[in-house]
């Protein structure tokens, strides 16, 4: 990475590593919009997620019908003080 990376590369870095879940969205075969909890593991370098899940699942059908997907991850934890001092992080 950068140095102007490194910041937001060990803000990422934290967040992945207080979560246990992320948000898989992806779209069914009429470009609906699905969303899934998923676990993940992540490279040490942040530039690959790793999920799994059987062949056979919808999710799994979706991602290889219609790749283009995003994670999500995010910190919130239902106060007021989220609005400013909460993380979001998206994958595509």
């Amino acid at each position: 990475l950068a140095d102007d990376e490194a910041p937001a590369a060990e803000l990422v870095e934290a967040l992945l590593a207080s979560q246990v879940q992320c948000v898989l969205a992806t779209t069914d075969a009429d470009l609906a919009p699905c969303q899934y909890l998923m676990a993940y593991a992540a490279s040490p370098c942040l530039r690959e997620i790793f999920v799994a899940t059987p062949l056979q699942a919808r999710k799994a059908q979706q991602m290889l019908e219609r790749p283009s997907c995003s994670l999500l991850w995010d910190n919130r934890t239902g106060r007021l003080a989220d609005h400013g001092d909460g993380v979001l992080v998206t994958a595509v």
